[in-house]
Order: C-alpha cells, then sequence, then structure tokens
C-alpha cells in the first residue's frame, strides 16, 4: 500500500474523530437538569480522548508532510438541537460503536507500516473504552417531566 493511501486513510481517520457525534454533542450540549453533569462531564471526557486521537495523527501527518484536512461536522447533526437526552445517548451509542469498528477495520490495511498501524491500534483501544463506557451508561427507564412543564 503507497505512503499516500495510508496517509490518506488517517486523515480520513483523523475527520471521523475530529468530527464525531460524540464531539458535536460536547460542543453543542443540550438543554439538560442539573443532574446531568455526570453524563456532561462523560461526554466531555470522551470528547477528549478523541481529540488527543485527532492530535496524534496531525502530529504523523506533519512529519509526512501531508495536506491536513479537518473536516466539518455532517449537516444532519444540525438536528440534533432539540432532542431528548435519551436520544442524544442513544445515538452517540450507535455513532460509537460504528466509529470503533471501522477504526478497526482500518488495522490490516495499515500492516505496511509500522507507525501508522501502531497509532491506530492505540486510537482503536481507545475507542473500544469509549465504546464500554457508552454502553454502561444507564439513563432512566421513565424520565421525569423538566421543570418548566409541570
Amino acid at each position: 500500500m503507497s505512503d499516500s493511501h495510508v496517509n490518506s486513510l488517517l486523515n480520513d481517520l483523523l475527520i471521523e474523530l475530529h468530527c464525531s457525534l460524540v464531539r458535536y454533542i460536547g460542543e453543542a450540549w443540550p438543554w439538560s437538569e442539573k443532574e446531568d453533569e455526570e453524563l456532561r462531564e462523560m461526554v466531555q471526557r470522551i470528547g477528549e480522548r478523541q481529540e488527543a486521537g485527532v492530535a496524534r495523527l496531525v502530529q504523523i501527518l506533519q512529519q509526512r508532510s501531508h495536506d491536513i484536512d479537518f473536516g466539518t461536522y455532517p449537516q444532519d447533526y444540525t438536528s440534533l438541537h432539540y432532542v431528548a437526552l435519551e436520544f442524544l445517548c442513544s445515538a452517540m451509542k450507535t455513532s460509537q460503536q460504528n466509529l470503533s469498528e471501522w477504526i478497526w477495520s482500518l488495522l490490516p490495511q495499515l500492516q505496511n507500516d509500522p507507525q501508522a498501524e501502531q497509532v491506530v491500534r492505540e486510537i482503536a483501544e481507545s475507542q473500544r473504552l469509549t465504546t464500554q463506557e457508552l454502553n454502561a451508561l444507564k439513563l432512566p427507564e421513565h424520565p421525569q417531566a423538566v421543570a418548566w412543564m409541570k
């Protein structure tokens, strides 16, 4: 596999991490009750974990003199501003599972580039942890109405 193709894969991964649903939600946090602070902190932690992966990828791509594209958030995300927190959590879990599986699928394509393979494997492990963390998240089955709805 050519260096150019590997670098393009690394940049694709950078875009997916940088423009993930979890990062978007962390930046455009929905209105929520004070009791949701733990969830907010978790989303922030996960977003920081993904941004650390982005930083590693930027470093490698700069060393390789590859043009870096950070991408943009998908337009579909803008429809998530006025939805229930429970819906967002479900969407984050699905999105994160898909992202994690996709990252693992990149590894066979990187076998001839030990540096890229090592970094992607570390990111894949990090995202596996993120997936587990989100899957362990317990939300109330019957959320109470927010104060202004009572």
